[in-house]
């Protein structure tokens, strides 16, 4: 698999895993559900560690660390977050810093909801635990697939 075969597949688990919070977080989404009754839920650990540390890096302009905390610059066409607690009517930003463990952002959409904490800052790197759930109410099937997990990301200046 060549290198961009390989970015353009995690570029697609990343789509997908960003779309399985509604169902969890939304009581309206428990009246629609597939077939009655409550979702099958599957679980797993570290999972898509990997995906989110390669798709983070390939998506981060910038990711420095000083005294005020670790500041965060997306590309203007990749992701997008909201810092804190989701409301579903939040503004969605690209550039922000977080500045110490437990603060949290989200990346949902209809779907599900990828949720990010961060659980250490280092002079050189931050350690982030992620909480992703995704519904797969949509595509026909009462299920849930939940994934939880770490990943690190090192900090670099940018272009």
């Amino acid at each position: 698999m060549s290198s961009r075969q390989l970015t353009h597949a995690v570029l697609i688990l990343l789509l997908v895993l960003a779309t399985g919070f509604c169902l969890l977080a939304n009581p309206k989404c428990h009246a629609t559900k597939v077939g009655g009754g409550e979702p099958t839920i599957e679980r797993t650990t570290n999972k898509n560690s990997e995906q989110f540390r390669i798709g983070f890096r390939k998506d981060l302009l910038s990711l420095t660390i000083d005294e005020a905390g670790a500041h965060f610059r997306f590309r203007e066409n990749s992701r997008k977050f909201k810092i804190g607690s989701y409301s579903g009517t939040d503004d969605f930003q690209i550039e922000f810093t977080l500045s110490k463990p437990g603060q949290e952002f989200h990346q949902p959409d209809h779907h599900g909801d990828n949720k990010f904490i961060v659980k250490s800052i280092m002079a050189d790197s931050i350690l982030i635990r992620y909480e992703t759930s995704f519904s797969h109410h949509s595509f026909g099937k009462n299920l849930v697939t939940e994934d939880f997990g770490e990943f690190t990301i090192n900090a670099f200046a940018g272009n």
